[in-house]
């Protein structure tokens, strides 16, 4: 009997030894006092469960708390803008340098992340001149009260970008042609004015039949006989042709060109200007051979040299 009790203690002591090893660790709260008794050990327990949420929590971070996004500094990020080519903008008539310059701004401002709070104040720094003006009488006409940079925008547009200007470049677009530029440079002319067009020049087909209308006559005679999908395929088969029509009209002129003479052409450019000298009017001297008038000193036996009598040429001292 005694074995038997024996046995099975053990087995109950392997028992709760399995289930310790499979049953999260509770701390025992045993009777006593207020140092020992139940309220000590919840609150033993409850730092105990309190540190090994803070143990997983140093290692894996479940629902991490939101972070606040750190303030960019106004001067930096003014100066980073200033860096990236942004211009001061002193007022136009052109339509064209406003809108690019209001681009070129609002490119700059997604490249640095620039805040919302901080976009309007940024564009009224680079405005100068007649815009600084304009702006000054803007901000009191409206009390102060424009504070967003898609506001500024609108009353930008308004002043240096109105609706007619805008029809102008779309009519300028249309009767746009190649003339004397070459294919690049109509390209580029074709590029800039192309965004100001409505939705119906979209079409990468539409564009290319526009560009080729544009272009010169013998151009136009080569791209019958392709089929383009793109522009930018189409300026660069045709910048190609246009090189090759340069060579070959440079070496029809240099076969055009006469061979220069020899000798007999120097001689008949040299009697030509002889021909062309002024004369002075007077015959010339059988004696001597020159133009004078009056008596021949030569055949008077004076000296040619310094025309005095008393010595021949042979004898004269200079």
């Amino acid at each position: 009997m005694k074995e038997v009790l024996e046995a099975m203690k053990a087995m109950g002591t392997q028992i709760l030894a399995l289930t310790q090893a499979f049953t999260p660790v509770r701390t025992a709260i045993p009777l006593g006092n207020d140092r020992t008794g139940p309220i000590a050990a919840a609150q033993a327990a409850g730092r105990g469960a309190q540190q090994q949420l803070e143990e997983v929590a140093e290692v894996i971070e479940i629902d991490p708390p939101a972070r606040t996004a750190k303030r960019m500094d106004y001067l930096k990020l003014l100066e980073h803008i200033s860096k990236l080519g942004t211009k001061h903008f002193a007022g136009s008539v052109d339509p064209l340098e406003a809108d690019e310059w209001r681009s070129r701004l609002v490119r700059n401002f997604s490249l640095t992340r620039c805040p919302d709070d901080y976009k309007k104040d940024i564009a009224v720094h680079f405005v100068e001149g007649d815009a600084h003006n304009w702006w000054l009488a803007l901000d009191k006409r409206t009390s102060g009260s424009i504070e967003r940079f898609s506001d500024f925008e609108v009353e930008f547009n308004h002043k240096y970008c109105l609706a007619e200007a805008w029809d102008r470049l779309e009519a300028k677009f249309l009767d746009l042609v190649q003339g004397c530029r070459t294919v690049r440079e109509y390209e580029e002319e074709f590029n800039r004015l192309w965004r100001y067009v409505g939705k119906e020049l979209e079409d990468e087909s539409v564009q290319v039949r526009r560009f080729i209308r544009g272009v010169r006559v013998e151009l136009q005679t080569y791209c019958s006989v392709r089929t383009f999908h793109t522009v930018s395929e189409l300026v660069e088969r045709m910048a190609m042709f246009e090189t090759n029509l340069a060579e070959e009209a440079k070496l029809k002129t240099r076969s055009h060109t006469v061979p220069s003479g020899g000798s007999n052409d120097r001689k008949r450019k040299r009697e030509q200007a002889d021909e062309g000298k002024p004369s002075s009017g007077r015959p010339e001297c059988p004696k001597c051979g020159r133009h004078h008038g009056g008596e021949c000193w030569r055949a008077m036996g004076a000296c040619l040299r310094c025309d005095k009598m008393d010595h021949s040429a042979r004898d004269c001292p200079r």
